[in-house]
Order: C-alpha cells, then sequence, then structure tokens
C-alpha cells in the first residue's frame, strides 16, 4: 500500500494530455469520498490513504512527498473546498421523476419536454422553468446560530455575519465589517489575482517541461555525436587505444545517464506539479461557476490562501545542468599518445640537411597542428634540448627498426624511415650542418613558443568568456529579483491604498453617522423649544381668560348693587 500508483516517468511525454477529471481519486479512480489534502496539495480518499502513514508520515503516491500526520491510520485534514464541490456535482447528478409522468425532471419544478408533452394542464398554468444553478444559489443564505440573513462580511475573521451577529460584535471589530455584495466583489478580485498567478506558475512549468524534453533530445544527440566523434578519432589511431576508448564510451554514456537521470527526475517532479495545477485552476473555475456568495465567502479565502502556497513552494523551473556532454576526449587521446607523440616529434627537430631538415620541421608543425595536437610540458622540453644536442645512440637506431617492422604501412612508419635516411646523410657532423641544426632547433623552440602562447591566451578567452557569462546570468538573476521586489512593492502599495480606501469610508460613514445624530439632537431641541413656546402661549391665554372672568363678574356684581339701589 505505500507504494506510488504509477511510474513518473511513462507520461513524461503526454503531460499535456494529462488532465485528469477534478473530482476523481488518482488511486481508486472513483468520485471522491471523504477528500483528504496533503501538504504537497495532493488530494486523495480517505479511504485510500488510511494504513499508509509510516512513523508519523504519509508519503504522496504522486510525487513521493511526505505529509506528517498523527498515528498509523491517522488522515491528513479532509478538503473542505473539493467536498463542496463533490457534493455540488452529486446533487447536481441526482436524479428524480416527475410527479405527472415516468419522465425524470432533473430536480426542477417542470422540465421543457414535460411541459411541451404531458403537462399542459391548467395546475402547471403558472409553473416557472427552474435551473438547478439558480436553484442551488438560493441556499446557504440564513446564519445557522440566529436563523437571519447574512447581511454582512467580516474581512478580519473571514466569515459572514447577520444583523445579531452584527450586534454581538465588538465595536473595534464593526470596523472591518462590509456588506455582502462589497465582500463578493472584493473577494472574486482576489481570486482572479490568485489565479493569474497560478496560471502564471503552469505556464512556467509547460515551458520547463517543454524545455527539458528539447533538452533531453539535445542531450542524445550530444552523446551520439560525441560518441561519433570519440570513435572517428578512435578509428585514426593504433590499437593500443583500444583501452582507452571504452573508458572514454563509458565516461560519456555516464555523464549521459547521469544527466538525463537528473532531467528526468527534474521532469517528474514537474509532471506531478501539473496535475495539481491543472486540478486547482478546474476546482477555481467550477467553484466560481456554482458557488453563490455565501458559498463563495465561506470557502473563497480557503482556496486563495492555498492557491498562494502552491504558488510560494519551491519548484523546480530550471535545469540543474547542462545538456553538454564532456570528456575531454582529446586530451584523453593526447595523454594516452603521448609517449608516441614525443618521440616522433624528438626525430622530426633532430633532422638535419638543406631539404632533410626542412621536411623534418614541417613533418614536426604538421603534426602540432593537428586535431590530436598538445602542449608539451616544461620538463619534456628539457628532456628535448637533451635528446637534441646528444648524439642519437644505438638504441634509437634499434628502436626505429623495430618501429618499421611492426604493423603495416602507415603515415608514421613512413616518416620513421625518413628520418633514418636523413640520420644516415646528417652523422657525420660539420660547421655547416651543425650551424643548420642549430637554426633548425631554435625555429622549432620559436614555434612551440608561439603555441604554448597561443594556448593561453585561447585559456584566457576561454576564461574571460565563462566569467561574461556567469556575469549575464547574474545580471539576469539580479533583474528578475529586481522585478520580483517591485511587484512586491507594487502590491504593497496596492493593499495599502485599499486599507487607506476602507479607512476613509469608514471614517466618512462615521462622520456622516455624527451628522445625522447631532442633527436629530438639534432637532429634539428646536422641538422641546416650540413645545415650550406652546406651553408659555397656553399659560398666557389662560391666565387672559381668567382675568377677562374676573372682569365679567366684577361687571356683573356692579350691575347687581346698581339693580339693587
Amino acid at each position: 500500500m505505500s507504494g506510488g500508483i504509477f511510474s513518473p516517468l511513462d507520461n513524461l511525454y503526454n503531460l499535456d494530455n494529462a488532465n485528469c477529471h477534478p473530482l476523481v481519486c488518482h488511486l481508486c479512480h472513483e468520485q471522491y469520498e471523504q477528500p483528504c489534502l496533503l501538504d504537497c496539495y495532493h488530494t486523495f480518499c480517505a479511504s485510500c490513504l488510511r494504513g499508509r502513514a509510516l512513523d508519523s508520515r504519509l508519503t504522496c503516491p504522486l510525487c513521493r512527498h511526505q505529509s506528517i500526520v498523527k498515528g498509523i491510520n491517522a488522515l491528513p485534514p479532509e478538503d473542505k473546498l473539493l467536498k463542496f464541490l463533490v457534493d455540488n456535482s452529486a446533487d447536481c447528478e441526482e436524479t428524480v421523476q416527475c410527479a405527472n409522468c415516468d419522465l425524470e425532471c432533473k430536480k426542477q419544478p417542470l422540465c421543457g419536454a414535460c411541459r411541451e408533452d404531458t403537462h399542459k394542464a391548467k395546475m402547471f398554468s403558472r409553473h416557472e422553468i427552474v435551473s438547478l444553478a439558480k436553484r442551488t444559489k438560493e441556499i446557504h443564505k440564513k446564519c445557522s446560530l440566529h436563523e437571519e440573513l447574512y447581511i454582512m462580511f467580516s474581512t478580519e475573521k473571514k466569515s459572514m455575519l447577520c444583523i445579531n451577529c452584527f450586534r454581538d460584535t465588538q465595536v473595534e471589530s464593526r470596523a472591518h465589517c462590509i456588506d455582502i455584495e462589497t465582500a463578493y466583489m472584493q473577494g472574486c478580485e482576489k481570486l482572479d489575482q490568485a489565479v493569474l498567478a497560478v496560471k502564471e506558475l503552469q505556464t512556467s512549468a509547460r515551458e520547463a517541461i517543454v524545455l527539458l524534453k528539447a533538452m533531453i533530445e539535445e542531450v542524445r544527440d550530444n552523446v551520439d555525436e560525441e560518441e561519433t566523434a570519440i570513435s572517428t578519432l578512435f578509428n585514426n589511431m593504433q590499437e593500443k587505444l583500444a583501452e582507452r576508448k571504452k573508458i572514454l564510451l563509458k565516461a560519456a554514456r555516464s555523464q549521459h545517464e547521469e544527466k538525463e537521470r537528473a532531467f528526468k527526475e527534474q521532469l517528474s517532479h514537474l509532471a506531478a506539479l501539473l496535475p495539481t495545477l491543472q486540478v486547482h485552476l478546474v476546482s477555481c473555475s467550477a467553484f466560481l461557476s456554482s458557488a453563490n456568495k455565501f458559498e463563495f465567502l465561506d470557502l473563497g479565502y480557503q482556496l486563495m490562501e492555498r492557491l498562494k502556497k502552491i504558488v510560494k513552494l519551491p519548484h523546480r523551473l530550471r535545469p540543474t545542468q547542462s545538456c553538454k556532454i564532456n570528456t575531454e576526449y582529446r586530451s584523453e587521446f593526447a595523454r594516452c599518445l603521448e609517449p608516441l607523440l614525443l618521440l616522433s616529434h624528438r626525430r622530426s627537430v633532430s633532422l638535419t640537411g638543406g631539404g632533410g631538415g626542412a621536411s623534418g620541421i614541417s613533418n614536426a608543425s604538421a603534426l602540432l597542428q593537428s586535431p590530436l595536437s598538445l602542449t608539451v610540458p616544461s620538463s619534456s622540453d628539457m628532456s628535448l634540448s637533451a635528446a637534441v644536442v646528444r648524439k642519437p645512440t644505438a638504441h634509437r637506431y634499434i628502436s626505429t627498426k623495430v618501429l618499421l617492422a611492426e604493423g603495416d604501412e602507415t603515415p608514421f612508419t613512413e616518416h620513421c624511415r625518413s628520418y633514418e635516411n636523413k640520420y644516415r646523410v646528417s652523422s657525420s657532423p660539420s660547421r655547416g650542418t651543425r650551424f643548420h641544426w642549430g637554426e633548425k632547433r631554435g625555429r622549432g623552440r620559436r614555434e612551440e613558443r608561439g603555441e604554448r602562447r597561443s594556448e593561453r591566451a585561447r585559456e584566457r578567452r576561454e576564461r574571460r568568456q565563462e566569467r561574461a557569462r556567469e556575469e549575464r546570468a547574474r545580471e539576469r538573476e539580479r533583474g528578475r529579483k529586481r522585478e520580483n521586489e517591485r511587484g512586491e512593492r507594487a502590491r504593497e502599495s496596492e493593499e495599502t491604498g485599499e486599507r487607506e480606501r476602507e479607512r476613509g469610508e469608514r471614517e466618512g460613514e462615521e462622520r456622516g453617522r455624527e451628522r445625522e445624530s447631532e442633527r436629530g439632537r438639534e432637532s429634539d431641541r428646536e422641538g422641546e423649544r416650540g413645545r415650550g413656546r406652546e406651553e408659555r402661549k397656553r399659560e398666557s391665554e389662560r391666565r387672559e381668560r381668567e382675568k377677562a372672568r374676573e372682569r365679567e363678574r366684577e361687571r356683573g356684581e356692579r350691575r347687581e348693587r346698581e339693580r339693587k339701589r
């Protein structure tokens, strides 16, 4: 049960066709049941993962990444987002039969066919054909605690609030509450940004996969070219090079296997990453199309957090090695042939006599300029000078005969025969020949020094080019870092601006509320003053009426007294 579900290298060249269904488990190939999310963001059924843990570590069957769990039968946390999508898919696929006929109405009040064919009765005239998406988005509106409609969303706690929840929230936290519509729009924008980041990562992963495929092909072509070059060079040499040829071919194949293994390991990592990116992108699309505002605000921020973590995971998008196969076969062949090449060089330089000396020097220079040329060390120069000064011995004469007796007719044996003829001519020393000999020897040394200088210049030039390439690579890396820093600063400035706008809106709302309350208090005071004026007016009218009644009574009393008199 602890092994992988497939060989990661079987489908390296069909990665574009590896877009599996996002709701199907990679292990049981069935729809997810209790989906569990690993640390590498691969998801499997709980039953498929149960019993796979070893030493509190659960190895992902896809990418071999280890997730920490507790106990043998412990499972990673449940993937709520995928569970929502699975449940929603199950709701969409469930079928019920119409109450008036035998047709399956897909949980709609009336399907189109039923309405046209069998539901023409007047009792169905007011029925409406409602899509499943519209009906499912009408649910999940009420608070489970207070049974009230959700009206606010807390950006601090990432949760929806009803009117009672909002009243129970602390005053400081109310500043972080916005209406459902605004929260939905802001959440959609943030999710779009997260999706764009994942799409960029997906594009980079695809480009890296294409690059690695091309590099594998190129490294195969290069190893073929290298083997061909090695074989071509070997065929021009003697049988003594057979062992060295085997060593070089083995080294080339070893480098090829090592580099191809490294590239395939990196390709396996990206091959395991690509389904994850595809699943999450499809999940985001399905989530956006099927979730309503409340479901989005309930699960959307978990999805955005997951997408950010996926983007921030270390992904090996760049090749860790070059595709060049380099066995240094020329230097290896030169070291293998050094005794033979050094012997021919000594004899060509030690030639004397007009035309013969010129021929020996030309042969030596031609040998040094050939593809098999090598730079003789300083100690070899010393031994070469000693060989030129001292008189050739009988041992050298015998070794030349032995070389002529070995093997078939080759350019080297022809050179040895020419050397023997010229050696016999120049064996009797004279003043002229000694002068000519010294002149040729000086010319040979000058040519050697010139070749050594050109070799050193070529090495310096290669080192400068290598340093320039490294400097360009560092400059590109610094440029990428600067771009990333600018992007981070831009995002921070956007977030700061967003916070400033929110703070300004909150302050404006608070000032508006304060002005409204002040106007209310002012109107209350104005009403109090009006009521006071009314009271005083009524009191003055009452007093006037009392005075009028008092005057009327006095007049009546006077009239009564006058009548009595």
